[in-house]
């Protein structure tokens, strides 16, 4: 195939050519940028004009007049067509046509007169090469004119299109060259090609407004949500259009496969193995995709299906790690560029240590099934697409979604023609499709439920539930007649679909439940043929579907055969129930009791096998279910959470030893909060009897003052004050009553709540030197404080208002504790005594620092799915815009109102008049949520030179007037320093905006002013980041004449955005290759986190080059160090840091093996047991057994546990 210079010269059509060459110069030449093409008309073709382009542009605040000429003559001919006409040529080969550059110097003559100072640039472009002496003469006719000549040949122009990403778009879109850089441009297209391929499967017509749309617009905010909500409650749905919406609004979005992301070291690494599969010729060697995203353009995921991951467990915590955290400044987390959601089951989060779940609830948000409005207007939705023979009123819908439990997937799949009944549902719908696909055949439906059969079995014989299609006709389980009606049925897309690339294609069901119920009827089949295989009976991976099955046949026989060798099957049985009567229901409790009961199931051997089952009992419902847990035993979220929902007592007061209310929020509060509501009388009660102990240990005492206000009964009042008045440690456990106490607020009966906030306010104003005192500011910070903010305290909010009031020593600390809970009444009154403070202080010098950080806590919990109400911001909003409230209410009334976001609040905020009392407030949100509108403003401001500080949000927005005035305020920072070199804070800002402008115009601005941006070392670094071949070598040449180099790079780690929050760290291989010569000047720590990001990137190659700093270059002496950790503390992180410096799984799995065999220790091979169950597969398994002779104490337990683990977590 030509290359690409060869089809450059090759193009024949002048228009063509033109318009290649001017998208190029446009490109190229930053100033070229907004140039008008008056050589094509509209339709591509070439018309009359002294010039092809032309345009007026202001740089570094001077005009600049640039005019362009394009050609296509042959290489002899170009002398000619540029230079006929010039005083002394006699050229006449261009037939005598006035060259282009007399032509241009007629025209720059009369503006060179007018403004002597004008600049003047000529571009040439050819699609041809220049011999060496038309170019030195070009050269000199320059020297006598009044303008510059810049010549673009096809060599040039093939160089841009080669490469550079954007290059390669516009070498595609007009040499059909395909792109291998990702663009801008290509990221958009393969982003609207990834979600028209991830669509689901029901029509959107049927789709209708929910409350879950809002959440989860408002969730896609924060960096990381996890969806949680059952299965079929529309998650994904919500999930998938607010992808939509944000790609809509000219952000990126993708669906990520879980098994993409779990094969994946990195999510950078997720995200390009999900475009390459649209796009194969897309090259690792390009800027990471997420690169590409702003605080206004975010890169929002979906992480679908993660419940269908083999281990959805360890991928939710390493999300959770690397992307829930809350690394460097707390600031604008919502401009965190890229954003994850992820839909989760309870079930997975319900398996999860305790500790495990504190990290991970605040990620959390809760998908509910439809309200009974949604549900009735999904049923009528329906029924006016078509979903019936009759119309429907409003009072039919509500029956229907009633008798269907409000269940959106039961409501998308039912049949409006016959009778609602749940368990039917899914049956229902999969005859009816087969019945309808027969339509489409001349084969019965019953050869369809055959296929469909076949095909169950088929994925479960060979361990594929996502099988490829090449793969199913290679299965001989699948005859060639149930091949085509499969054909048929995927083509339809209703049961299943077929989806990837067409050499890849694979199955997709409708919904999980769906594919269950298809595997459940098959075994049903098989069974009946007794043809049902051991093989699948007894795999730990179709424990559900056993489970399933032991339900439907309803034998006590089969029962017993599975109790055998599959109990956890029997454990999901009894899940499944969820409470219902069944015939066999007592049976399955008895089976699970005596098998939980002995000895040999809490064995090692069986550790994995059991903590399975306590995850299921976590989801269980039933008066024995307790029961169950305390013979389950462990400390487990799952085990303490599922004794206080199903009324255990004394399963409460174990939860809530471990459990501070303040530390429950997302899911983690609606599963307390649903216990206290399903026991409130029998808790009540229980809580009553053991307040009223007079010698309570005092661990006991918190836990039952946690209980009883998560219960939040008044008739608790008289039983908390008398464990109060038989407390003999009363101060240390003030804030556990005072959050009993408010909890359980009674207006009629404030004598307790009297007597604590005496007590508070007899406490220190601050701690006595060396003591640790408590003082009134420990009662009202942390968890009291976070308690509050997650569970409601309105009843006892005003009496802490008043409190407020009547006694002054308090005020402050009440308004610390109530700063964070969402009522305009709270609200009110912190903003109200934070206005009374900063009015008090006006005119002196003093200040409070931290008044200032109030409204952080609404940020923060704006960013982390827990958004201020909207009727609260109505409140502050009216307050706000209230031109004759007190200016200091105000300003304190926008600053928390503007913690939060909502679509349309930039309409608001356009609306307030500039010279308005809060005009530099409002101007600042604007900018920082990226208003391109408010960067006249901005300019202002920073000619005013009031406020450096204004220059922070210069990174948020862009626009040539902007660039052309930061270039201005750069060239006079650099004359600054070549005459004095000396540091100032706006070097660290014009810094960080020269890293977020376009790569060309950084360049442009570092090399047109080295001289003096050499002396500051926040320049050098941003040379070094931005790394063109120009910039890296003035940067390595600066660094290695400077007497303290080490000193220049100490924080390049820092200012390279690496863990740092809401910056992109490395992007480009070119950035990491810069670095090399370099290295020898770094720390070790830094040595550390850039390693670490360069395996995050993949470049494992390139991280060979650089000398190794620590153990990550030495993967045995890594598993050394991570055999000597202990477990507990976190060792799973360690191990995720180790496993991205390895280029791939199967290396990495090797090499652990090969370390583990030559220790044989127990040390060795505990750490290779808890690494396979999290990234082992069952080809693993043949080389574990080898360690069965080595003698290692336990040797036997741990592998059988291990080859438990492992079965059950994946099938490959």
């Amino acid at each position: 195939m030509p290359n690409t210079r060869e089809l450059i010269e090759d193009i024949t059509d002048p228009g063509h050519f033109e318009k290649l060459a001017t998208a190029c110069l446009r490109e190229m030449f930053p100033e070229c940028n907004l140039a008008i093409q008056t050589g094509v008309n509209a339709e591509g073709k070439t018309i009359r004009s002294p010039v092809d382009g032309i345009v007026s542009v202001k740089i570094d605040g001077k005009r600049e007049l640039i005019a362009i000429h394009h050609t296509t003559s042959k290489k002899e001919d170009l002398r000619s067509k540029w230079l006929y006409g010039l005083d002394g040529d006699s050229d006449t080969s261009g037939g005598g046509a006035e060259g282009d550059v007399p032509k241009t110097a007629k025209i720059f003559k009369p503006e060179k007169q007018q403004s002597p100072d004008l600049k003047m640039t000529l571009y040439l472009t050819t699609n041809k090469e220049p011999d060496e002496k038309l170019v030195r003469e070009v050269g000199k006719i320059t020297e006598s004119l009044s303008f510059e000549i810049v010549i673009v040949a096809a060599s040039s122009l093939a160089h841009f299109l080669d490469s550079t990403a954007r290059g390669q778009w516009l070498r595609k879109q007009f040499l059909g060259v395909e792109q291998e850089l990702l663009s801008n441009e290509l990221l958009r297209d393969l982003c609207a090609r990834n979600l028209d391929a991830n669509r689901p499967i029901s029509s959107s017509d049927s789709w209708i407004s929910r409350s879950l749309d809002d959440e989860v617009e408002q969730n896609s905010r924060r960096k990381l949500t996890l969806l949680v909500g059952e299965s079929g409650t529309g998650k994904s749905i919500a999930c998938f259009r607010q992808l939509e919406k944000n790609l809509s609004r000219g952000g990126y979005s993708l669906v990520i496969a879980q098994d993409v992301l779990e094969a994946a070291s990195t999510l950078d690494h997720a995200i390009f193995s999900t475009l390459s599969a649209l796009h194969r010729h897309l090259s690792p060697q390009g800027p990471n995709a997420s690169a590409f995203a702003s605080a206004t353009e975010p890169f929002l995921l979906l992480i679908e299906d993660v419940n269908e991951s083999a281990r959805p467990a360890h991928i939710i915590r390493k999300l959770t790690s690397n992307f829930g955290d809350d690394r460097g400044d707390s600031h604008h987390d919502s401009n965190s560029t890229v954003k994850i959601l992820c839909p989760v089951w309870p079930a997975i989060l319900s398996g999860m240590d305790l500790e495990l779940q504190k990290v991970i609830s605040p990620h959390t948000s809760v998908a509910r099934r439809f309200d009974s409005d949604e549900g009735m207007r999904a049923v009528k939705r329906r029924s006016e697409i078509g979903g019936t023979d009759k119309n429907l009123s409003n009072t039919s819908c509500s029956e229907i979604a009633d008798a269907l439990g409000n269940d959106p997937l039961l409501i998308a799949l039912h049949d409006l023609n016959s009778q609602a009944t749940p368990e039917r549902v899914l049956r229902d719908f999969i005859e009816h499709e087969l019945q309808r696909s027969a339509l489409d055949s001349v084969s019965p439906a019953s050869d369809f439920r055959i296929a469909i059969n076949e095909l169950a079995e088929g994925m479960m014989s060979f361990r594929n539930l996502r099988p490829r299609w090449r793969e199913i006709e290679s299965w001989d389980l699948i005859s060639g007649k149930s091949r085509e009606l499969l054909a048929i049925v995927g083509r339809r897309g209703f049961l299943f679909r077929l989806i990837g690339h067409s050499a890849e294609q694979r199955i997709e069901f409708r919904h999980d439940r769906v594919r269950e119920s298809l595997l459940v009827e098959c075994c049903l089949a098989l069974d009946k043929d007794d043809r049902l295989s051991d093989r699948i009976v007894y795999d730990p991976f179709f424990a559900e579907v056993v489970g399933s099955v032991i339900l439907e046949k309803e034998s006590s026989d089969f029962l017993d055969v599975v109790m055998a060798e599959t109990p956890l099957a029997v454990v999901s049985a009894l899940r499944s129930l969820r409470g219902r009567e069944h015939s066999l229901r007592s049976m399955l409790v008895g089976r699970v009791k005596a098998w939980l009961d002995s000895e040999n199931t809490h064995s090692k051997a069986n550790e994995s096998v059991l903590t399975a089952a306590r995850a299921m009992l976590g989801e269980s419902i039933g008066p024995e279910i307790s029961t169950l847990a305390d013979s389950a035993g462990g400390s487990s979220w799952s085990i303490l959470v599922v004794k206080f929902i199903n009324g255990s007592f004394e399963g409460g007061l174990d939860l809530f030893q471990y459990l501070d209310p303040g530390m429950a929020s997302g899911w983690m509060r609606k599963r307390l909060l649903d216990g206290a509501e399903d026991h409130f009388s029998e808790y009540t009660k229980g809580l009553e009897n053991l307040l009223a102990e007079t010698h309570l240990p005092r661990e006991v005492r918190v836990c039952a003052l946690r209980f009883a206000g998560v219960i939040g009964n008044p008739a608790l009042l008289s039983a908390i004050n008398e464990c109060w008045e038989s407390d003999p440690d009363q101060l240390s456990n003030l804030k556990s009553y005072m959050w009993a106490a408010a909890r359980c607020f009674d207006p009629e009966n404030c004598e307790l709540i009297e007597y604590l906030c005496d007590a508070w306010s007899a406490l220190p104003d601050s701690e006595e030197e060396g003591a640790k005192t408590q003082t009134k500011a420990h009662v009202s910070y942390g968890e009291l404080n976070f308690a509050f903010q997650n569970f409601p305290i309105s009843k006892a909010l005003g009496y802490f208002i008043e409190k407020a009031n009547e006694k002054p020593e308090l005020e402050s600390c009440i308004r610390q504790l109530l700063n964070g809970v969402d009522t305009p009444e709270a609200v009110f009154f912190v903003i109200e005594s934070i206005a009374k403070r900063i009015e008090e202080l006006e005119g002196t010098d003093l200040r409070n620092p931290i008044l200032d950080h109030y409204p952080e806590v609404w940020r923060r919990a704006d960013e982390g799915g827990n958004p201020m109400s909207e009727s609260t911001r109505i409140f502050l909003r009216k307050i706000w815009k209230d031109e004759e409230k007190n200016k200091f209410v105000r300003i304190e009334a926008f600053k928390f109102w503007a913690a939060s976001h909502r679509l349309g609040d930039l309409q608001l905020l356009s609306e307030v008049e500039p010279d308005s009392e809060i005009s530099d407030k409002v101007f600042w949100e604007r900018l920082l949520r990226g208003d391109a509108e408010a960067i006249p403003f901005l300019i202002e401001k920073l000619k005013s030179g009031d406020n450096f500080m204004w220059w922070q949000c210069a990174k948020y927005v862009s626009s040539p007037e902007l660039t052309a005035f930061f270039s201005a305020a750069i060239t006079k920072r650099a004359d600054e320093l070549k005459r004095e070199q000396k540091s100032h804070w706006l070097d660290k800002f014009y810094a960080d905006i020269l890293m977020s402008l376009e790569i060309s115009v950084a360049e442009k601005l570092l090399i047109a002013h080295w001289e003096g941006l050499q002396r500051e070392s926040h320049y050098v670094l941003a040379a070094l980041y931005v790394a063109t071949p120009p910039l890296v070598t003035v940067a390595h040449e600066r660094i290695s004449k400077d007497t303290n180099p080490g000193e220049i790079v100490a924080h390049l780690w820092l200012r390279f955005g690496i863990k740092t929050k809401n910056r992109p760290g490395l992007t480009r291989r070119c950035q990491a290759e810069a670095l090399l010569p370099v290295w020898e000047f770094l720390k070790n720590q830094s040595k550390n986190f850039l390693m670490e990001s360069f395996y995050q990137n993949g470049w494992h190659d390139l991280a060979e080059k650089f000398p190794a700093s620590d153990s990550l270059g030495d993967l045995w002496k890594a598993f050394d160090g991570l055999a000597e950790e202990d477990p507990r503390f976190f060792r799973n992180e360690r191990i995720d840091e180790v496993y991205i410096t390895v280029p791939s799984r199967e290396q990495f799995i090797d090499s652990l093996f090969s370390w583990a065999e030559s220790r044989k220790d127990l040390q060795s091979l505990q750490l290779l047991s808890e690494i396979l169950a999290v990234k082992g597969l069952r080809s693993d398994l043949a080389k574990l057994q080898r360690f069965r002779d080595f003698e290692i104490k336990d040797v036997d337990a741990i592998v059988d546990n291990t080859v438990f683990s492992v079965q059950r977590a994946t099938l490959a």
